[in-house]
């Protein structure tokens, strides 16, 4: 809900703002159900209450007896953790219970704190290691503190409580509560981050510290780095004020966290078999650790006490190596040691590994390098990063709980682990919560008919919310797959021996495909053989993709072996944005393609929709599209349906530097079939779209060569991943654009009707259907909820379009921001206007071209997050291995920051060199559309690209370089180069002892990394947030109004 204190400075009466609810319920003859919902009552025993607001500061005190050491205020985890240690001194002792914090820079007290209480005496730092029997013992030479409170204000708990019951919208009224919200939050959150038993790595979510068996699940990960990681179960708590009573959201949550112990253990978890493999099997070790915090378990005071010292991992000594390689200078015994010898010099526990890599627990200015096993994970720390794909299926099958364990859970586990049970703070504050779920009414709305091919019969929908595609003979209409191929990739020699299956498979494929598009529509493919490459072998990709270019293939359908990501995403990468080759992907195992013929109908049946989609074809349709309340002709005809959604980095080193991407599709046929999309760089970690005006152009450009120069009459916009802090500004900015934008594409026509909706996916509302006694089971699919968990005053609902078949169903929560399409003269005198809105958008579910069922997500907001998920192919957005961390996205045209050049085909004068394609330098030669060059393979005949001469890969060119030309790439050379230099005059290290001041020896020196001058990053860095008005992924002109992402 963002800064409390910062929101109360900024309230303004802007009531207003967002449309009311016209009104609720549905048509007679609806289907009702009763549904539980995961809210329970917050009761308010002193509904006078009046809530005292302090703003928190820290003066950092340098120890005792070291007056000249520079002390400052931290951040983050150990912030929280001077917090702690200020509400645990004797100003705050006897009033404990009557105050609560967000842990940042605001204290809220029931009782009005007297003047000598505003200041804390000085008090020494303790970390969370160093408290025994709840008494904290701090180091002699702690870090000294001192917190001042200053009085910002009341807020009465009365203005809430008339709020929820009153039936008016008086001006500024809304926003004058959300404060009131927000505090009452923060007395909610308070247990679990003053708890040393409980960690709150996000905004409400609590996870036990020391989980018990059934809390807590290992994820195993690749076998290269498996068991390092494991699931905790934890529960999140919010705030919600809804009509006539406030509610407390409670839901079950997961969590991948390091598994605590030695990290000698971790470091075991990676295999090191041969020097060869060493720098590699560093990389991802490195990956795996970086920002970690460890105890250290060899330093000793004076007096020979242990010193539980807590450092971050900044990452392993560089050039990686064990101990008895990597030097540092000491500067004071004016020698080189290896940490092996020093370590020995010192007398500290004999290193046990020499094998294991250096750990630096300091900084990239002044590392301090330690050996694994003399470092502890400290408990509670979630994993930053993205998971892999073994770890998330492993998270996702571990989390996923039926609707019944979900429920019980959180009635049985919830209070527990948030502190809700026996809370003395809310007991103080008045506030207790209901310990039953609360019951809701749900409506089930009428489900459209599907149709394929026109005048053929209904689909029938089952209870599951399915339909086959058995006896479906062709689909609603079909686009004519011609000049394409197929290719079978293998890692080994043994994927020879599936020759047979295959050719059985793609037979089967084939007539499948046939009888969908219909026999005139598919022409004999050219057969590409089988390829051998190793993973993300980019170099024999590229010239497989120049090989088709040259035989003039427009699409190709690829085999892979098995689910490696970086091939997948170098062939998209070079399919979308340099060949103008589409491409579908399938899986060579026996429960995928290679599954037996007469099995395999549905999934060959899937891969032709898919295919159909990207050639422009229509898949299916709803058989009363054109017929709902008699005003459908007119919103499917002249309304364009658009979809947008940002993308940001995965968490990692690049997070801060790698962009963002925004994606806006948008239909263009009544039907909603199809939906281009546009791709546009975005200022890195910001959800406000920077070039949403010349999107929503290209988007009104395209819709009027299709419709006769004309264009829509309204615009519907789903608006995906916007939070509820966020809504005052897509109105403010997004909206503004869009206006600003219809002025100048209008101009001299009627400017269009808009309504704007924001779709959210990330939020912890469940429903449960109820079967009986404290039983119940997910609802039925097309079930809305507008009441009960909503605010009248406001238009929103949730809606379940989807059949949950595992797990607990999340239904979609829809906010409408503004309406200028639906009203009464629109939908009818007879018509609900919210009951018409329902139904549309679950309507649309229908309409996912590549799913026989409804989706969770209408198409607009579904094909953005496609279309999202597709630019992550494109760029190092999720923190590869290779050393590319600060070079993302800035002027040098590296990764997503440039404008991806596309691969012009080959010159058709004189002969063709197989080669060719793989040598041109992008952006070299004026690009020409694709002609099949003079070694075309006529259609059906067989070509083993496995016999090609194929390049190696040993001095494989970091994904970093991919599309720059031969002078940008020596340009960058030169600049990391003398960076390096420069830099490495400035380095220094040191061995962690109590510590010892050490500086790099010589030796160290011509090792060290190279590395960028200082400053020069965080220069670059503010570059890369700037958004480019021509920084767009140049999707390749031969794909760019398709459905390439799909």
């Amino acid at each position: 809900m963002g800064d409390l204190l910062a929101r109360i400075q900024t309230t303004k009466a802007n009531d207003g703002l967002f449309p009311l609810r016209p009104d609720c319920g549905g048509p007679a003859g609806v289907k009702t159900v009763p549904l539980w919902a995961n809210y329970f009552k917050l009761n308010m025993q002193e509904p006078d209450l009046v809530l005292y607001l302090y703003e928190m500061t820290l003066e950092a005190i340098p120890p005792n007896g070291s007056p000249e050491k520079e002390v400052t205020v931290p951040e983050g985890k150990k912030l929280m953790q001077v917090i702690r240690c200020a509400l645990r001194t004797s100003t705050f002792e006897s009033i404990k219970h009557d105050i609560a914090t967000d842990f940042g820079r605001t204290l809220i007290s029931c009782k009005k704190l007297e003047s000598k209480g505003m200041k804390t005496g000085k008090f020494k730092f303790w970390a969370e290691n160093e408290i025994e029997n709840e008494v904290p013992r701090p180091r002699k030479n702690a870090s000294r503190f001192q917190m001042t409170l200053q009085d910002r204000g009341e807020l009465l708990l009365p203005d809430l409580v008339n709020y929820l019951a009153s039936n008016t919208n008086r001006e500024g009224e809304y926003e004058r509560i959300l404060p009131i919200v927000q505090a009452l939050d923060i007395v909610l959150g308070h247990y679990g981050k003053f708890s040393l038993k409980i960690t709150t790595p996000k905004q409400g979510k609590c996870f036990p510290l020391d989980p018990t068996a059934s809390e807590v699940f290992r994820l195993q990960g690749p076998k290269s780095s498996q068991g390092y990681l494991q699931g905790v179960r934890g529960f999140f708590a919010t705030v919600r004020a809804t009509t006539e009573r406030t509610l407390v959201n409670c839901n079950a949550c997961c969590g991948a966290f390091y598994r605590p112990g030695p990290l000698e253990d971790l470091f075991k978890m990676f295999v090191f078999p041969n020097q060869h493999s060493f720098p590699a099997d560093a990389k991802r070790l490195e990956k795996a650790i970086q920002g970690l915090r460890v105890e250290l378990t060899h330093l000793k005071d004076a007096e020979n006490n242990p010193i539980r010292s807590i450092r971050t991992i900044f990452g392993l000594a560089h050039p990686y190596d064990g101990p008895r390689n990597v030097t540092f200078y000491h500067k004071e015994d004016e020698k080189t040691y290896t940490i092996a010898d020093y370590w020995a010099k010192k007398g500290y526990e004999p290193i046990r590994n020499f094998a294991l890599p250096v750990v630096n627990v300091g900084d990239k200015a002044r590392p301090n390098l330690v050996p694994p096993h003399v470092c502890r994970i400290v408990p509670g720390q979630m994993a930053k990063r993205k998971l892999d794909s073994i770890q998330t299926a492993d998270m996702v099958e571990n989390a996923r709980r039926e609707p019944q364990k979900t429920k019980d859970s959180i009635n049985e586990d919830a209070f527990r682990i948030l502190g809700l049970e026996n809370n003395h703070t809310l007991n103080s504050f008045g506030l207790s919560l209901n310990s039953d779920m609360i019951t809701v009414q749900g409506r089930v709305l009428e489900k459209p008919r599907v149709i394929y091919k026109d005048g053929s019969t209904p689909r029938t929908i089952d209870k599951n919310g399915r339909w086959n595609l058995w006896n479906v003979s062709q689909v609603f209409s079909a686009g004519h797959l011609t000049k394409w191929g197929i290719l079978r990739i293998s890692r080994d020699e043994k994927s020879k021996f599936l020759d047979q299956s295959f050719e059985e498979s793609f037979r089967g494929f084939l007539a499948k495909l046939r009888e969908t598009l219909g026999e005139r529509n598919v022409d004999e493919p050219v057969h590409l053989g089988l390829l051998m490459i190793r993973e993300g072998d980019e170099v024999a990709l590229n010239e497989v993709f120049d090989r088709c270019t040259e035989k003039g293939i427009r699409f190709l359908m690829i085999v892979l072996p098995d689910n490696d990501a970086s091939t997948y995403n170098s062939i998209k990468r070079i399919g979308d944005t340099e060949g103008g080759i589409n491409t579908v992907c399938v899986l060579g195992e026996k429960k995928k393609f290679y599954k037996p013929v007469h099995l395999a109908t549905q999934y060959f049946a899937n891969v032709a929709l898919k295919i159909n989609l990207k050639l422009g074809g229509i898949n299916h349709i709803l058989e009363d599209q054109t017929q709902l309340y008699g005003s459908q002709t007119q919103l499917y005809g002249n309304t364009m349906v658009i979809g947008i959604d940002v993308t940001h980095p995965s968490p990692g080193p690049t997070k801060r530097t790698a962009p963002s991407v925004a994606a806006m599709v948008a239909s263009v046929d009544k039907r909603l079939a199809q939906w281009p999309v546009d791709l546009r760089i975005n200022t890195a970690g910001k959800e406000m779209v920077d070039l949403l005006g010349p999107m929503l152009t290209t988007r009104l450009e395209l819709w009027k060569s299709k419709h006769g120069n004309s264009l829509p009459d309204n615009l519907l916009i789903y608006r995906d991943g916007v939070s509820e802090s966020q809504y005052k500004t897509v109105l403010e900015v997004e909206l503004g654009k869009v206006r600003n934008t219809c002025e100048v594409e209008y101009r001299g026509r009627q400017l269009p009707r808009i309504t704007l909706i924001i779709v959210g996916k990330r939020h912890h509302t469940r429903f449960f259907k109820k079967t009986g006694t404290g039983n119940c089971t997910n609802p039925e699919y097309g079930t809305v909820v507008d009441t009960g968990v909503t605010e009248a005053r406001n238009w929103d609902f949730f809606l379940q379009s989807h059949h949950a078949l595992l797990g607990t169903a999340r239904p979609a929560h829809y906010f409408v921001l503004r309406n200028e399409i639906f009203t009464k003269e629109f939908v009818g005198a007879n018509v609900k206007i919210s009951e018409y809105l329902h139904k549309l958008t679950y309507d649309m579910c229908y309409l996912c071209g590549r799913s026989t069922g409804p989706v969770s997500l209408p198409p607009p907001v579904f094909y953005a997050d496609l279309a999202c998920e597709r630019s992550r192919c494109y760029g190092d957005f999720e923190d590869d291995i290779s050393d590319t961390d600060s070079m993302m996205g800035n002027d040098s045209g590296n990764g997503l920051g440039r404008s991806v050049p596309y691969r012009p085909a080959p010159s058709n004068q004189g002969p063709s060199n197989p080669k060719s394609g793989a040598q041109h330098t992008p952006g070299s030669s004026k690009p020409s559309p694709n002609k099949p060059g003079s070694g075309s393979t006529a259609s059906g005949k067989k070509e083993d690209l496995s016999k090609k001469p194929s390049r190696t890969t040993e001095s494989k060119t970091p994904d970093i370089m991919a599309g720059l030309t031969k002078k940008q790439k020596a340009a960058l050379f030169e600049e990391r180069t003398a960076a390096a230099k420069k830099a490495a005059q400035k380095g220094s290290s040191k061995a962690e002892e109590k510590p010892p001041e050490a500086k790099p020896g010589p030796k160290a020196e011509e090792k060290k990394p190279e590395t960028k001058a200082e400053g020069q990053d965080s220069e670059k860095q503010a570059e890369a947030k700037k958004p480019k008005e021509r920084a767009k992924v140049e999707i390749h002109p031969n794909l760019k109004d398709t459905m390439f992402y799909i």
